[in-house]
């Protein structure tokens, strides 16, 4: 999920919705993500330094992950909290752009923009390609990726599309809107949820980190979990709102130290009783390192 590149950066609390999905008559995964970037004051040149969030994508082989896996999701400050409401066991306080492509630098790299962000989306590319499209960034959003990082992300997930968002300085901790991308995924059983923690460095996993996430899954097929009520029904474009869940099951974690690793659902095994379902958390850079966390979820 979200790697920030510099050591004073923070993301406050962090929301990922997953859900398996039929779009255009194929089945897909969604993945939504939203943060609040938090962040000291630190400014180069007169100007608070760019950063970005890396997320790995594992894409099926024959379709790479380009501009329209990203669905709009333009003005939309409180679809992942109207999702958060619906879970079970959970009642919240209740809280509150256009598209344009700047082209392929190389077969395997875009650059565009979409609501808050600029992306940079690889597939099967080297650093080099990488490196070389960052130039199509406007300098306020350029963040300073090193090579090494790259080649992290290209080395333990290689066959996974690197999407590498790229926005401004944040020292207020806004809440950003979300991210929504629609892909047709490497394995339809396991849900990946990108939540690799790293700041300012390459990612560890020698030692802990301390995990601030609300979790959500998407419930439709099973007919289990909480009814969404989506407040901002005007403003979600009919793309996204075709794939968006109406039933949910969910977890929060509030400061729980936890190994390094990304979260999953394995629909295989998600339900375990008739009022739980499981969460897992990876141990790890790879999703079958160790034997991962069970984290329950609620279904009613």
């Amino acid at each position: 999920m979200c790697v920030a590149l510099l050591p004073d950066t923070s993301f406050g609390t962090t929301t990922i919705a997953g859900a398996r999905v039929t779009r255009n008559g194929r089945p897909q995964h969604l993945v939504l993500y939203g943060n609040e970037p938090r962040r000291q004051s630190r400014y180069t040149g007169g100007r608070a330094e760019a950063n970005a969030i890396i997320l790995h994508i594992p894409v099926a082989e024959d379709r790479p992950l380009t501009q329209e896996n990203f669905l709009r999701t333009n003005s939309l400050g409180h679809l992942l909290d109207d999702m958060w409401a619906a879970v079970p066991a959970y009642n919240p306080p209740t809280l509150s752009r256009g598209t344009r492509s700047f082209g392929a630098i190389t077969k395997g790299v875009s650059v565009f923009q979409s609501g808050i962000y600029t992306w940079v989306v690889a597939n099967q590319a080297t650093a080099q390609e990488i490196s070389i499209a960052f130039q199509l960034v406007k300098p306020e959003l350029r963040p300073n990726i090193g090579a090494a990082l790259l080649d992290y992300y290209l080395r333990e997930h290689p066959d996974d599309a690197l999407a590498i968002g790229c926005f401004p300085g944040q020292t207020g901790g806004q809440k950003a809107e979300p991210v929504a991308i629609c892909y047709d995924p490497r394995d339809y059983e396991v849900l990946r949820m990108p939540a690799i923690d790293a700041h300012g460095e390459i990612p560890q996993f020698r030692h802990p980190v301390d995990v601030n996430h609300r979790l959500i899954v998407g419930t439709d097929e099973f007919d289990v979990g909480g009814r969404v009520h989506y407040s901002e029904l005007d403003l979600i474009h009919p793309d996204l709102a075709a794939v968006l869940p109406n039933r949910v099951v969910g977890v929060e974690l509030a400061s729980v130290l936890m190994a390094n690793g990304d979260f999953f659902v394995d629909f295989r095994r998600l339900f375990d009783g008739p009022r739980k379902a499981t969460m897992l958390r990876a141990k790890g850079s790879s999703l079958d390192s160790a034997e991962p966390y069970q984290i329950p979820m609620l279904v009613s």
